[in-house]
């Protein structure tokens, strides 16, 4: 899925895989690293409370890229997908945050 929203973007995968990531993009990363590691089991699980807003992230990048920027929804399926996930109900369940 990545791959395809980055090929869409005129990213190669040798920029994907072989690039230092930039620290804006790196952060979040380096925080959930630190939180298992580091941290106590309350704030781990309270570290996936993000997930909610990364799926209204998501779905507002999906609707940039395939309005403004002309991609198609098979190009940009990692920003549909990530809200899917995050976002929508599932077996009559829910993913991430709206569980609590």
């Amino acid at each position: 899925m990545v791959l395809e929203t980055a090929k869409a973007l005129g990213i190669t995968e040798e920029e994907i895989f072989l690039f230092p990531m930039l620290a804006e993009f790196r952060a979040k990363i380096d925080f959930k690293r630190a939180i298992l590691w580091e941290g106590t089991v309350a704030e781990f699980y309270s570290a996936g409370a993000t997930e909610e807003q990364t799926g209204y992230w998501s779905a507002e990048f999906f609707k940039a890229l395939t309005t403004h920027y002309g991609l198609t929804a098979e190009q940009a399926i990692y920003f549909s997908t990530r809200e899917e996930a995050d976002l929508r109900e599932h077996e009559g369940g829910s993913h991430g945050a709206r569980e609590l």
